[in-house]
């Protein structure tokens, strides 16, 4: 299986990260929340945007 991607500058968001989709069961299983894999949540770090490119 393969799989191939393309992004633009549009697909990037800045000040922004995955939400964390790792857990741990009450019985202390660890679990991973794929139904959350493509979410993202505003950053709480304060980092500038890269400057575009001329």
């Amino acid at each position: 299986m393969h799989g191939r991607w393309a992004y633009t500058s549009k697909d990037f968001r800045w000040n922004a990260r995955f939400v964390d989709i790792l857990g741990q069961a009450e019985d202390g299983t660890r679990t991973i929340d794929y139904g959350r894999f493509d979410e993202v949540v505003p950053d709480s770090l304060d980092r500038a945007e890269p400057s575009a490119a001329t």
